[in-house]
């Protein structure tokens, strides 16, 4: 009985340790996704002092980001993250507004697929 117990404490450990993490994930997805969108209104208006104080912030926090979520996510979701950002970089260097607008969406899916990937659902189970 006691063993059972104890099985039954770390099945509920796991479970809280799991939606912490996935409330983290969608958190943190969010707010990074909110500075892709505010980089992209700011190019489609030519806000491009604008732009590039947004682009620094969009990149410290997928670096901020990058740390700890390497333990939860696969590391080629993460390695395709950063090189659509390397390509939105160059992209609101050389003010290629056609370019850069298709690469945030491309970077938006990829930060918005995170949690849904990781998501306890028995979809991603089965």
């Amino acid at each position: 009985m006691r063993g059972f117990a104890v099985a039954v404490s770390f099945f509920i450990l796991m479970l809280s340790g799991a939606a912490v993490i996935q409330s983290t994930l969608e958190k943190t997805s969010k707010n990074v996704v909110a500075e892709i969108d505010r980089l992209a209104d700011e190019v489609e208006k030519k806000q491009w002092e604008n732009a590039d104080k947004s682009m620094t912030n969009l990149e410290k926090k997928l670096h901020n980001t990058a740390k700890w979520i390497a333990m939860f996510v696969e590391h080629a979701e993460i390695d395709n993250i950063i090189m659509s950002f390397a390509a939105v970089k160059e992209y609101e260097k050389y003010r290629d507004i056609p370019e850069m607008m298709a690469e945030t969406a491309t970077l938006r899916e990829l930060i918005e697929h995170i949690p849904r990937r990781e998501a306890l659902s028995l979809e991603n189970i089965l």
